[in-house]
C-alpha cells in the first residue's frame, strides 16, 4: 500500500488517549495531538514524510501540554483509516482515524464516548461515534452492536441476539 493513494488528512483516535487532528499535502504529513483532557497532560506536533506505506518524521511536544519531549516516528500505513508504529519517548503506536477531511463535524450537543470501555462485568467493547450514531465491537463472539443518541446525554444500542439498551 502507497500513502500516495488516499488522503491522511483528517481527525484520528490513539491508543495514547490522545486525538490528532492530521493534514496530508502531496508525501507530507503533519498533526497536532493533544491528551483527552484537552491538551494539559500532552500536546504534540509532528511533521513527515511519506514513502511507499512509511512515514518519517519528527515530533516535539510544545507548552500547551505538560511534557517537554521530542524525538523521531517512524510509522506504517496499515490502512487509509489506521497507522501504527512510534519511537522514543512518544507514548502511541496505533492511530485510527475517527473523522475524515471535510466530512462532517461530531455532533456538539452529543457526549462524545469514542474509545474502549470496560463495563460492571469486565466485558471489553470499543466505541466509534460519528455524529449521533454508534458502531460498538463487543467481547469475542458477540456480534458488533449499533446505537445512537436520542439526546444530548442519552443514548439506546441493539446487539443482535442480546436485546436493546438504553443509557
Amino acid at each position: 500500500m502507497t500513502g500516495q493513494g488516499f488522503d491522511l488528512t483528517g481527525r484520528w483516535e490513539c491508543n495514547d488517549g490522545g486525538t490528532y487532528f492530521t493534514r496530508q499535502v502531496g508525501n507530507r504529513v503533519w498533526w497536532v495531538g493533544l491528551s483527552a483532557d484537552n491538551g494539559a497532560s500532552f500536546t504534540n506536533v509532528f511533521e513527515g514524510r511519506i514513502s511507499g506505506n512509511g512515514i518519517s518524521g519528527t515530533w516535539a511536544d510544545v507548552p500547551r501540554g505538560a511534557l517537554r519531549n521530542s524525538g523521531e516516528l517512524q510509522l506504517r500505513i496499515e490502512s487509509p483509516n489506521r497507522l501504527s508504529g512510534g519511537g522514543p519517548a512518544f507514548g502511541g503506536t496505533v492511530w485510527t482515524r475517527i473523522g475524515t477531511a471535510g466530512g462532517p463535524a461530531p455532533s456538539p450537543s452529543a457526549a462524545d464516548i469514542n474509545g474502549n470501555w470496560i463495563d460492571s462485568n469486565g466485558y471489553s467493547f470499543t466505541v466509534r461515534q460519528n455524529g449521533p450514531s454508534l458502531a460498538i465491537a463487543g467481547p469475542a463472539g458477540w456480534a458488533p452492536a449499533s446505537g445512537s443518541f436520542t439526546s444530548a446525554t442519552a443514548f439506546t444500542i441493539t446487539w443482535p441476539g442480546r436485546g436493546t439498551y438504553s443509557a
